[in-house]
Parts: C-alpha cells; structure tokens; sequence
C-alpha cells in the first residue's frame, strides 16, 4: 500500500517505490465519477464511493483506484468545476485516508473524434495539482482513450502542453500518456517517446483484444522497454454486453501476462451496472458496501480472486510460431520426422523422450511438448502436454506448417476459445489425409487463408460445429489440395470476404462441396477458384447476389467439367460467366 511503498517513479519500462523496489499497482476503474451530479442521478450511487466500500475494495487486495474526472462529467464552465471539485476532493481523501493511490483519468467528453477540450483540462488538472501538490498518492492520466482519428503525434502535442500544467505543481507525480485507437496502439509509440521523467503510457484490453492482434501490439511495445500501465481490462469483451459471465480463457491467459510482466492495472468497472463488466447487477441487487459473493456479479468474483493473488486458470496458452522455420519441433531437424501430433493432460515427460521444449506462451513450463519413437521407424510423435487442457495461441497460423510426414492430428485435449487466425496452420502436411476439427472453436477465427496448402493428400476435413462469424480470409484455403475428395462448408459464414481467390486451386478428385448456405455481397477476387476441379458436380455461388463489376476472375472455371452444374446468384456476373465459358453449365 502507498504508506510502506511512498513516491513511485519510473525507471527504464519499470514502475519503482521510493526504495527502488519493483512495484505494481492493482485495483479497479469506475466508469462515471463520484460526484454529486450523479448522486442525484443514481441515488445509490454515491454508496460505491464511501469509506466502507473503499476499505471493502482493499480487503481484497486493491492498493490503487482509478477514477474518471473529465470535461464530459461537468457542464461547461470554470464555475461548475469549482461546484463538483469538493465532491472529487472528499473522494480522493477517502482513498488517501486508506493507504491506496489513485487515477485521476481525463475524458475529453462526447468530442471524442475531436480535439480533447485543453482548456477544459488545463483547468481542472491546475486546480486538482494545486490543492493536492506534490502528493505521492495521486497518478494523473491526461487523456481517456484517444480514438483512431488521433495519431501519436497528435497526442504527444496535447500531452506537450498539459504535462507542464501539472508539473508546475506536482514535479514529481507520474503522468499517464494515452495511446492511439483508443488505448491499444502503444506500439506506435516506440521510437517517439515523450521525454519527462515519470511518464508512463496506458493501454487497455478487454477479452477481445487477447484474441487479435492488439495483443501483439503490446507485447512489441513492452519488448521495447516502454513504461505501460494497464488503466482498462476485464474479464469480458468491450462495448456493453449484457448477462453474467467471464471469457476465462483469455481472462485468465492475460492476467498471466500481466503478472509476467509486473504491469499495474486497473479493473473495469466498479460500479452497480447492467453490462457483464460492472461488478454488480442493478437489476438484481442494491449495492452493499461490504460487497458479499453473493451480490457479485463473475466478473466481480473473478477480479475479488485475481486482486488476492488466484490467478491459476484451467487452460494454459501454448506459444505461437514465427514466420521462420522455428526453433522447436517444426526445426529443420525435427519436422520431417514427426509422424502424429497429439495434446495429453499429464505433464510428464517420458523417458524415452528423445527432445522436449516449453511450448507455453509464458515460458513458464506449464505446457511442454516431446518427440517419442513412433512404430514407423526412425519416426516421432509429437506430445503436447499440460495438466490443464491446452488453448491453441491466439495467432496459430503456420502453428504446424511443414510437418510433411503427420498423417493424424488429436485435438482432444484441446481449447480452442481465443483462436483468431488459421491461416497455413497445416500447410505442407503433404501426408496428411484426414483430420477432425470438430471440437475447435471457431467463432473468432478471422481468417482460414492457406490453412491446407499443399496437403496433397488430403481427402476430407470434419468441420461439423463451425460457424465463422467473423471470418474475413479465405483465400487458397484449399490450394492444391489434389486427393481432396469432397468438403461440407455449410457452417462458414463468408459474408466479409472479398477474396476467394485460388480456394480449391487444382483440386482435381473434388465431387462436393457444400458451399448452399454461403451468402455475399462484397466479393472482388475470384481467380482460380474452382480452377483444375475436374470432377466437381455442382458449384453454388447462388448467395453470391452482388459482385463487384471489377472483380478479377481468371481461370475462375478453367478445367470443370461441363456436367457441373454452376449456380450464380448476381445476374450480370452469371451473364458474364456464360460468355466466358459457353460449355458450361452456368444457371
């Protein structure tokens, strides 16, 4: 707590007490302001914000709290801050009189495509650091969210002038910088850094964001040595998503980051609310100050566990692969050898193993993978194993590419919540012949491209269960894929993708494909497509009602036979391929 840790400073990417000891900063984030104009609002309001709730917040665990102070919580107007000020005041003392510090979080207000109100700020972050001076309790962050429409080098000109506002005051306070898109993009921010002492920069994460590439955004900036500071996160998506719930796998995979990493955070949000982050339900329980599990909402129990120092999971993330050829069983020694990849739920290691590696995403140990002998001699099998089931990395694209020899893969022990690409997963697997996909999650797979390019020996792939909602690349999904016989995609919702180009390239023993549920209107790529599919029945683009009149279409058809039947929903497309290609049978 801020008595036994005093003024915080930074060093290098590290937050440091006044003794020079590592330090990190944990607690939870409102989502409106302790103020009186709320309390008028929300008559219960101001019970979230007593000294009893507080000390509640504490016995968890909490030693910080952020609270939002911007121009969007006042109208306008010097004299309505002088009214509220008080109200703010008597908040941040009740934090100070328990031992914690606190954010102090400037939102610009409804303009949030505009330019921040800087007078507005100058104001209150002058009258805030005034009264409070160089108090080591209190954490300033100038700028809540700076949307897409603000580029780094428009933030750090706003923080350029309101940096020695504060400072004027408070010399030694830390200084909380924003991030471009809305707190995410703090890799942009490598190279540019602000030059003051004590500045850190915020970004914030919700479940979401674990399951995209915003993850890798951060983890390029922390390897970069920035300070960051987590002032949003949670156990569930942004936005407002109603109901009672937590994504555990990437909840808890991201707080395990966290930890990693030693970055404060801040938990959004402390309120009685009706979206699944507030910690309360205010449809079905009136706010208790002592807060029981029984009134808390999972998201509430899930930060009351990690505040405790739980943050042990039931899933473990296993790391993704680079671009190259890899360090561990996709080697250039190991990946021709490798005859099976199965994932089991007891960490051990044979010890006929002959090579293993830590395949967690930490590095921690808590997922390993190792080559025993197969029956096929001088062949291996590859082992994943963990004691918890095993969550495929966010980005498992080229996860087993050029594995030339697998012919089985077992996903049984497998999670599959937070997967985002697909694409070359399996490229290569020139032996692979069927493969189950049955039990994998799909509804945050963005992308499929290349997935099974040059599985040559592929005949069929279970994709019974999936529903692509979000998916946006399909391109050479099936490239030449020659012994593929026949593929059920009813599940895939294609309405994003613009490009299907090369798909089923040269899938020469093809007979079927279920494409009857697809619908799409934004596609512009469709070369090679079918192309080489010399014993295809049907093709149904029927869904297909608007196809952009530039849209590129090469050898779309070149090699089908002429007893397929080929149905196109948009009619000037269907014109088009009739002229094309006279012998086919186009309806």
């Amino acid at each position: 707590f801020a008595s036994n840790n005093g003024r915080l400073h930074v060093e290098g990417s590290k937050l440091m007490n006044s003794i020079g000891q590592e330090f990190r900063i944990v607690g939870l984030s409102n989502g409106v302001t302790p103020m009186s104009k709320f309390a008028v609002v929300r008559p219960s309001g101001n019970k979230m914000y007593t000294d009893k709730s507080v000390k509640t917040l504490k016995s968890w665990g909490a030693n910080g709290f952020r609270t939002f102070i911007g121009k969007e919580y006042w109208e306008s107007g010097s004299e309505d801050y002088n009214r509220v000020l008080p109200y703010l005041y008597e908040f941040i003392d009740t934090i100070i009189a328990n031992d914690m510090y606190i954010i102090l979080n400037w939102s610009p207000g409804v303009d949030t495509h505009g330019a921040p109100q800087k007078e507005a700020a100058k104001y209150v972050f002058n009258e805030i650091s005034s009264h409070y001076k160089n108090d080591y309790h209190i954490i300033y962050e100038i700028w809540n969210e700076p949307t897409a429409a603000k580029t780094w080098a428009e933030i750090k000109a706003y923080a350029e002038e309101i940096i020695p506002v504060i400072r004027a005051n408070a010399p030694d306070s830390i200084i909380l910088v924003g991030s471009p898109d809305s707190d995410t993009r703090v890799d942009l921010i490598i190279g540019n850094e602000l030059t003051y002492k004590n500045i850190m920069y915020s970004h914030h994460s919700y479940t979401s964001g674990v399951r995209n590439p915003y993850l890798g955004y951060l983890l390029k900036a922390i390897e970069a040595g920035l300070p960051i500071f987590e002032t949003e996160t949670s156990s569930v998506d942004s936005g407002i998503p109603e109901g009672d719930y937590i994504d555990a796998g990437p909840a808890y995979t991201y707080f395990n980051i966290l930890k990693k990493y030693n970055i404060s955070y801040m938990y959004f949000c402390w309120e009685s609310g009706l979206w699944s982050y507030n910690i309360v339900d205010s449809k079905k329980h009136t706010w208790d100050e002592s807060l029981p599990d029984s009134i808390l909402r999972e998201s509430g129990k899930f930060v009351k566990k990690m505040l405790g120092g739980n943050i042990e999971t039931d899933t473990y993330m296993m790391k993704e692969n680079s671009e190259n050829t890899g360090d561990t069983y996709r080697s250039n020694e190991w990946k021709d050898k490798i005859i099976s990849v199965s994932f089991d739920n007891k960490l051990s290691i044979p010890k006929d193993a002959v090579v293993s590696w830590d395949l967690s995403y930490l590095q921690d140990k808590t997922i390993m993978g190792y080559l025993k002998p197969s029956s096929t001699s001088g062949m291996y099998d590859l082992v994943i194993c963990s004691n918890k089931k095993i969550n495929l990395p966010v980005n498992s694209g080229k996860l087993f590419k050029g594995l030339s020899n697998v012919k089985n893969y077992d996903f049984s022990n497998v999670s599959s919540n937070m997967l985002f690409t697909t694409s070359s997963m399996f490229s290569g697997n020139s032996s692979l012949e069927t493969i189950d996909l049955s039990n994998l999650k799909s509804s945050s797979i963005v992308s499929t491209s290349d997935m099974f390019s040059g599985c040559t020996s592929l005949v069929s792939v279970n994709f019974k269960n999936w529903n692509t909602s979000k998916l946006k690349f399909i391109a050479a999904m099936f490239y030449n894929c020659e012994s593929l016989k026949s593929v059920d995609l009813s599940g895939f919702n294609v309405t994003q993708v613009n490009d299907f180009s090369n798909l089923f390239y040269n899938n020469k023993q093809l007979e079927t494909v279920n494409t009857s549920t697809w619908t799409n209107e934004v596609a512009t790529r469709f070369h090679n497509a079918f192309y080489g599919n010399e014993k295809i029945t049907e093709i149904d683009l029927s869904g297909f009602t608007t196809i952009n009149s530039s849209c590129t279409y090469t050898d779309i058809f070149k090699n089908v036979p002429t007893s397929a039947v080929i149905k196109i929903g948009d009619e000037a497309f269907k014109t088009k391929m009739q002229s094309e290609y006279p012998s086919l049978n186009i309806e």
